[in-house]
């Protein structure tokens, strides 16, 4: 089980970027795993937990505001000056299985356009990492 501070980013992680010259902020999977989210300093719910008593929230919610919390905090150091890059979701591309299940990826070559497309939770993911980085880059244009 994992904790998630959802309003909180990490220090360690927020000191270190103020001098970077390029910040890739990627995600993936690890927001499947059974995580107790925190905000406020509060426990709020869980996600993919078997815990009685607590409220269970879809990934999507905690997806979002982890985005949120990182954007924000890159935006609001005072003198950071890189580029910031959104790794985002790419097309399911195991054949023969899923991950999960013993399918690979013999591919050499990218797909090409609207030859796979995203669907499902992934499609929903996507779209919110590009809402919230466009919030994220207007809100940064105002600040120059």
């Amino acid at each position: 089980m994992w904790n998630l501070y959802l309003d909180e980013p990490d220090e360690s992680w927020v000191t270190k970027i103020q001098n970077f010259d390029y910040v890739i902020i990627s995600s993936g999977t690890w927001f499947f795993h059974p995580t107790m989210l925190y905000l406020n300093h509060r426990l709020i719910g869980c996600v993919d937990c078997i815990e009685p008593n607590i409220t269970h929230l879809i990934s999507s919610f905690s997806y979002r505001m982890v985005f949120q919390t990182t954007f924000r905090a890159i935006n609001n150091l005072k003198n950071y000056k890189g580029v910031t890059f959104l790794w985002t979701y790419s097309p399911g591309h195991f054949e023969n299985g899923t991950w999960e299940q013993g399918g690979d990826c013999p591919r050499t070559m990218p797909f090409r356009r609207n030859e796979k497309v995203l669907e499902d939770s992934n499609l929903v993911f996507y779209k919110i990492q590009l809402q919230e980085f466009e919030i994220a880059q207007k809100e940064g244009d105002n600040k120059v």
